[in-house]
């Protein structure tokens, strides 16, 4: 699940290649992979929440969390590679037709992309957009951390985002 970074032009000119070696470098000169044009995952994930209404779409920050939460019964996953949410992410999201339940980090950066994320979502999905709840001594933890059984409970945790949100700082919903 690592992303490819191609190689790079010395300022001689030289090509110093990539992990991929000097035949990629060459057919594809320049390449990066910008990950907030995408989101893991989304491929199967939007089309059954967009007809679904009781579908229910996982939302976590990295590729190893979203394969994790697959691999115990969260096929509808999706993975926002990283903590930061992009515009081309937003209006991602923001076709989502189930309930967008926030499995994000339970450390700083995850507390205040789930609370971005939360008003990303709130309005344009009519407030079907619910977070988990970690437990307190868990601070710094991510979903993959959990055995299943655990995670599953974790899961069942999760309670409307703006119950969640209030708590943090004085958070008011936009209007619907």
């Amino acid at each position: 699940y690592l992303v490819y970074k191609g190689g790079t032009r010395l300022p001689s000119g030289q090509l110093k290649p990539g992990p991929y070696g000097q035949w990629f470098d060459e057919a594809y000169p320049g390449y990066e992979f910008e990950n907030h044009n995408y989101l893991w995952n989304w491929h199967q994930v939007w089309r059954p929440s967009v007809f679904d209404s009781s579908a229910k779409v996982y939302i976590v920050e990295g590729y190893k969390a979203g394969l994790w939460m697959m691999q115990n019964g969260y096929s509808m996953t999706t993975a926002l590679m990283g903590s930061y949410v992009s515009e081309t992410q937003r209006r991602m999201l923001h076709r989502l037709g189930g309930t967008a339940v926030l499995c994000l980090d339970n450390d700083n950066a995850g507390r205040r992309a789930r609370r971005r994320v939360g008003e990303i979502l709130w309005g344009p999905m009519g407030g079907r957009v619910t977070a988990i709840e970690y437990p307190p001594v868990d601070d710094g933890s991510q979903p993959d951390d959990y055995p299943p059984g655990q995670l599953h409970r974790i899961i069942r945790t999760a309670r409307p985002i703006i119950e969640s949100l209030t708590g943090i700082g004085s958070w008011v919903p936009p209007a619907r």
